[in-house]
């Protein structure tokens, strides 16, 4: 319950950070913030899919394997 209330605040804030970031004028350091912006969302992206494709395999199909053994 509690993640469904923070992640879009939590994608709002770095919407927000990444803005204040681009109006910057272009440096070393904001070049390497954007860069670490993009590869920090990519991963909190893959995190999910990885994750529960993970829990998924590992929980589901022992028991689906056992399920359909009992019925073969």
């Amino acid at each position: 319950m509690l993640f469904g209330v923070i992640c879009p605040i939590l994608y709002l804030l770095m919407g927000i950070a990444v803005y204040t970031i681009y109006q910057t004028p272009e440096t070393p350091e904001r070049k390497k913030a954007i860069t670490l912006y993009w590869v920090q969302l990519i991963v909190n992206f893959l995190w999910p899919v990885v994750f529960y494709s993970y829990l998924f395999t590992s929980i589901v199909t022992p028991d689906l394997n056992s399920t359909v053994g009992l019925f073969s």
